[in-house]
Formats: structure tokens, sequence, C-alpha cells
């Protein structure tokens, strides 16, 4: 209901500017921001596909860090048993990477940090206001009354992601150069600093990219 609020405010701009916040993404929970995103090769051949095996622990990896590290604390035993329950909903049969599966999944997760600056008016008509998405982008200053002074700000936006990747290791010629045949992602601001309800939204996330991504499961 927040976002359609927020959409209808926005098409008024011209005639209720008092209509728009300062950041209208401030009256959005963290869940609100999230974003689901799905792709998949045409080519894989999805219907072969019966068993898989998936990595025993979830990368992680930065743009202020160049060590990637792995890690298995209380959110990634979650995430990647979530994973392995939206898996046997698909059909799919979880084998040791010993045993030959047809598909693997990799789990990462990335924080990237990014800054710009924006420009932004005090008041008036179309009040300006400086908005940075979560998702790498941001703008300010629009509108505002002739005369009125303009100021420039500095911002710093997060970007965090859950990657989940599957290859193909049924018909591979190199082990070297396997194959993406789908991904899953889970964009968001991924703060630790709320545990459990971060949990709730990478479940969340997990099980919707799954259910999206119909041609997964197995007849």
């Amino acid at each position: 209901m927040k976002k359609l609020i927020f959409i209808f405010c926005f098409m008024l701009l011209g005639f209720f500017p008092s209509c728009i916040a300062p950041n209208p993404q401030n009256s959005l929970n963290p869940e609100e921001k999230d974003v689901y995103i799905t792709n998949y090769d045409p080519s894989g051949k999805f219907s072969t596909y019966k068993t898989y095996s998936i990595s025993d622990s979830v990368v992680y990896s930065s743009n202020q860090d160049t060590i990637i590290k792995k890690a298995l604390g209380s959110i990634d035993i979650i995430t990647l048993s979530t994973i392995k329950s939206a898996m046997q909903q698909k059909g799919y049969l979880y084998v040791p990477k010993d045993q030959n599966p047809d598909v693997g999944i990799s789990v990462n997760r990335v924080n990237v940090i990014s800054t710009g600056t924006a420009i932004s008016y005090p008041y008036g008509y179309g009040s300006g206001y400086g908005y940075g998405s979560g998702y790498g982008y941001g703008y300010g200053g629009y509108g505002g009354y002739y005369g009125n002074p303009a100021y420039i700000y500095n911002y710093q936006v997060t970007n965090d992601a859950l990657i989940l990747q599957m290859v193909d290791l049924k018909d591979h010629t190199d082990p070297k150069k396997l194959k993406v045949v789908w991904e899953g992602e889970v964009l968001g601001d991924f703060s630790p600093n709320q545990s459990v309800a971060l949990e709730k939204r990478l479940t969340d996330g997990i099980q919707n990219i799954f259910t999206q991504s119909t041609y997964l499961k197995i007849n």
C-alpha cells in the first residue's frame, strides 16, 4: 500500500508538492525495498536435471576488501537450508559433490559501497530532494522557486546481494568452463544489526526467486 501511495503522490506533483517527503525511501521498511531477479540460459536442459549439489558455505566478497572469505554463521546455515528445501520442492535430489550431480549451486553474498554527489533545493514548488536508492543510483534537486539557493551534498549507497548460480555439471566438456544455466538474486540492504529480520528477508527472497523460476521444476 505504501508503494501505491507514493506513486499517486508523485503523479500529483504539480498540484500537491507537499505529498513528497524529503526522502521517499525513508517511509519504506527494509523488506519493501528488496528486489528479486532471476535469469536463465534458454539452452539449459532443465528437464534432464535430477540431482544437485550445493556449496557447503557462503562466499562473502566486497569492493572494500579484495579478500574473499567464507563463513558459516547462523544466517548462512539458514540460507543454505532454505535453498535445499526450495530445491527439494522443485523435485531435485541432493547428492554429495563426489556422486556426479547434474547441477551445482554456488551461494554468494556481495557487498558494494559507492558514493556520489547530489544537489537539492531547500523549499518551494517541487521542493528539492536527494534520493539514493539501495540499488546503485541517486539524484537530487527538482524544481524550486527562482532565487532559492541550492546546496550540494555527498551520499553513500550500500548495495547488498545474495546471488545463487546454478551450473551444468552433466553436459560439460571442460570442468574449468562450466556453464551457468540459472541465476537468482536477492537485492537489498542487508545490514547485520537486525539478524532476525534479515534471516526472514533472505529466506523470503530465496523462496520468491525459486517461485518465479517455474522452469526449474522437475515433472
